[in-house]
């Protein structure tokens, strides 16, 4: 017994990992981007870790996904209030969203993607609902961390 957990950890500690950093830009610097600078770095020291980036910002206004050396790096314009408490808009935007990342993403395994705004929860149960993910949430208010199995 103990040796088969010993066996499985060592397979998860071996583990290639695709993680997507999903996260609103407003192209102001914020203490949110320092962050997501930070946690980049830090993943891109380790091997095992792909990092991928997702943005969602009000700088562009058509979308810019490119995918180097494996690593995908998407801009998506993003001109609705995501403050708002309209989220029909939103909503039917997020679906278009993935729809547009299908392609890039598919066929990625052990995927975790850390979501940094609590707006952005819709797109990412929309992401888990079609590729089996791991969600990792982090808010400025409080620091919650879901990890789902599919």
């Amino acid at each position: 017994m103990c040796w088969q957990i010993i066996e499985m950890n060592f397979y998860l500690f071996n583990m290639e990992y695709n993680i997507i950093l999903l996260y609103y830009e407003s192209g102001h610097p914020t203490g949110v981007i320092r962050y997501i600078e930070m946690l980049k770095r830090g993943l891109l020291i380790q091997r095992k870790y792909k990092v991928h980036r997702i943005i969602l910002t009000s700088s562009v206004f058509f979308p810019e996904i490119c995918e180097k050396d494996g690593l995908i790096l998407a801009k998506i314009p993003f001109l609705i209030n995501p403050y708002s408490s309209n989220c029909y808009w939103r909503n039917k935007y997020y679906r278009i969203i993935v729809g547009l990342l299908e392609s890039y993403l598919k066929g990625k395994k052990n995927v975790i993607l850390h979501e940094q705004d609590s707006f952005l929860s819709e797109l990412t149960l929309l992401f888990k609902k079609n590729w089996w993910t791991y969600i990792a949430t982090f808010t400025y208010y409080s620091m919650e961390v879901y990890f789902g199995n599919g």
